[in-house]
């Protein structure tokens, strides 16, 4: 063997951390975290145009965002709902500001 690949111990700070399978399994673990934020962010997108006059146009994109966030972090469930909700915030957020009206008339 050459000096340069002699074979490594492999250690504890080697190693990569391992979830415990009972916190990722339950359903809560979905619904939490960035899938959490997404929902959140996607259902105040909704309702803000609805209950106020003032629509937040950025808002949808964070819930975006976070539901892909939370979908590429292993929390299927809550991400694909966030991104759901945050997709309907996308139009009722068109519709709030008038770029949608001609279109439907």
């Amino acid at each position: 063997m050459e000096l340069g690949l002699l074979p490594r111990h492999v250690g504890e700070a080697d190693r990569a951390p391992v979830r415990d399978p009972a916190t990722t399994r339950g359903l809560a673990y979905h619904f939490s975290g960035d899938a959490l934020w997404a929902i959140v962010l996607g259902a105040a997108s909704v309702t803000a145009p609805l209950l106020t006059p003032i629509y937040f146009p950025i808002l949808p994109f964070f819930g975006l965002w976070r539901g892909l966030l939370a979908v590429r972090g292993g929390r299927m469930a809550g991400g694909v709902i966030g991104l759901t909700i945050s997709t309907l915030g996308c139009l009722v957020s068109l519709l709030a500001s008038g770029l949608l009206n001609p279109v439907l008339h």
